[in-house]
């Protein structure tokens, strides 16, 4: 099939928290439903398939490296032509450029992935550049987790060690019932690093953190995990 090759490396890299998964090149678009081998991220994605011009439905393909894979369709610009022959061999054309790259048996990846079916109060509408500001604050504190508290009118999210404490706040206008989760920086970092506009959250006691980021190409639904710890 032909297409851009950067738009499926913008795809490629919002799943990054997955490490490795299948991707179905299927009738609406490319999907990907899948879990990090942490378990603590999970993750379904899919590519409409009206971002890709000459997209082709050509079934599933498994990639044991999703950062390497970037780093290799990153040699390429512009239009390319894509295909899986029945070898199971990824050729990538250009014209002045082919890859040819073995892809992994589907067949040792775990089939089991299912779509997480959970149930949330409602949802937050919150602008990328909070989280942003809040990943920047831990950092700079030196922590590996940030605090998402609900309050009656507010999203807190504190970044804290035994010296200081920032906190970033997103003003609310419906009333929410208390909830305090604290959530792993690494994963969030990864996540946030390739969205930019703002994203719909899920929030309660004792559930993954529920992320969805949506346009006209992606719609991109994360499930992160709490971070347990001893801190009160």
């Amino acid at each position: 099939m032909k297409l851009d090759i950067n738009i499926l490396i913008q795809y490629l890299d919002r799943l990054k928290v997955l490490e490795k998964s299948i991707l179905n090149f299927a009738e609406d678009g490319i999907n990907c439903v899948g879990t990090s081998p942490s378990t603590i991220a999970a993750c379904d994605a899919t590519l409409n398939k009206v971002a890709i011009t000459g997209y082709e439905p050509i079934g599933e393909v498994g990639v044991d490296d999703i950062n390497l894979l970037v780093k290799k369709l990153s040699r390429f610009n512009g239009n390319v032509d894509l295909n899986v022959n029945e070898n199971k061999f990824l050729e990538i054309r250009s014209s002045n450029k082919t890859l040819i790259a073995i892809l992994p048996d589907i067949s040792l990846f775990k089939k089991e992935d299912k779509k997480p079916n959970l149930e949330y109060p409602g949802f937050i509408t919150v602008p990328v550049d909070i989280i942003k500001e809040a990943i920047k604050d831990a950092e700079v504190l030196n922590v590996d987790e940030i605090k998402f508290e609900l309050n009656d009118n507010s999203l807190d999210l504190i970044s804290e060690n035994s010296e200081d404490k920032y906190v970033v706040s997103h003003k609310l206008t419906s009333s929410n019932e208390p909830v305090s989760v604290r959530m792993p920086l690494d994963y969030l970092r990864t996540i946030f690093e390739n969205i930019s506009e703002q994203v719909s959250v899920g929030i309660k006691n004792d559930y993954p953190l529920f992320i969805e980021f949506k346009n006209n190409m992606f719609n991109l639904k994360y499930y992160l995990a709490p971070k347990i710890s001893d801190k009160k």
